[in-house]
C-alpha cells in the first residue's frame, strides 16, 4: 500500500493507522473529501469481496467526512497508471510494490497477510501443474519446449517467483518455455487451459491448487505439482 505525497496525506495515513489499528469511531465536522485508493488489477478476481470492499466500507463508516473510492489500474504498465491517475493510496501485489518503489519512490504503510502464515515475507510461492497423467514430465527441466500458462506477466506469485526458481536451477527463464499464455484472471484461466490440452504447464500461486480441491471445483488426482 502506499500514499501520495500530498500535503493532506500525513494526516489521513494517521486516522488510517488508527482505525486499523485500533477500530476506534473517528468524526469530523468537515464535508466529506474523496479519497482515491489505487487497486492494481494484479490480484485474483476474489480479492474484491473478501478484502477491498469490506475494507473500503469499514473506512467509510469509521471516516464518515472522508470518502474512500476505489480507483482500478492497468497492471501492464502501472507507473503510467500512476501519473495519468493520481490516488492517495494504492493496493498491489509484492512484485509490483516493489517495481514502484524503485521507479517512483512509492512508501509502503502495511502489509496484508494470510492467517496461514507468520511471515509475509516467507508465505509466498509458485507451483508447477501439470496433468498427473503426464508421465514424460516429472521435474523442471522437463518443462523445457513446452508451453506454459500463467495469469499476469507481472504476477509475483504467480509467475516471477516462478521464473527466479527457473533460474536458481540454471535454466534460462527467458527462453526456457516454448510459449507463454497469460489469461489476465479471464477465462479459461490458466488451469483450464491445461485440462483442455492448450497448455503444458499451469504456473499457479502456491496453495491455489489446494483451494480449488478443497472447494470442490476440481479433483486434486488429476493434477501434481512439479
Amino acid at each position: 500500500m502506499y500514499f501520495n505525497k500530498r500535503k493532506r496525506a500525513p494526516k489521513i495515513l494517521k486516522l488510517l493507522v488508527v482505525v486499523l489499528s485500533l477500530g476506534a469511531s473517528i468524526c469530523f465536522s468537515a464535508d466529506k473529501t474523496d479519497i482515491r485508493v489505487g487497486i492494481i488489477d494484479s490480484f485474483n478476481p476474489e480479492f474484491a469481496t473478501t478484502t477491498l470492499e469490506p475494507t473500503l466500507r469499514y473506512l467509510n463508516q469509521k471516516l464518515p467526512n472522508y470518502h474512500f473510492v476505489a480507483v482500478p489500474l492497468n497492471s501492464v504498465n502501472p507507473e503510467k497508471e500512476l501519473k495519468n491517475n493520481p490516488v492517495d493510496f494504492l493496493i498491489s501485489s509484492a512484485g509490483t510494490f516493489h517495481e514502484l518503489s524503485i521507479s517512483i519512490g512509492i512508501v509502503h504503510i502495511a502489509t496484508r497477510k494470510t492467517i496461514l502464515s507468520d511471515d509475509p515475507s516467507a508465505s509466498e510461492g509458485a507451483a508447477f501443474v501439470t496433468l498427473a497423467k503426464r508421465a514424460d514430465l516429472i521435474e523442471l527441466k522437463d518443462l523445457q519446449g513446452k508451453v506454459a500458462a500463467a495469469s499476469q506477466p507481472n504476477s509475483f506469485d504467480g509467475w516471477l517467483v516462478g521464473q527466479h526458481e527457473l533460474f536458481k536451477n540454471g535454466l534460462n527463464p527467458e527462453k526456457f518455455f516454448k510459449r507463454s499464455v497469460f489469461t489476465h484472471f479471464q477465462f479459461p484461466d490458466a488451469l483450464m487451459l491445461l485440462i483442455q490440452g492448450e497448455a503444458d504447464v499451469a504456473i499457479l500461486s502456491a496453495c491455489v491448487l489446494e483451494e480449488l480441491s478443497q472447494e470442490g471445483l476440481i479433483e486434486s488426482s488429476d493434477f501434481k505439482v512439479i
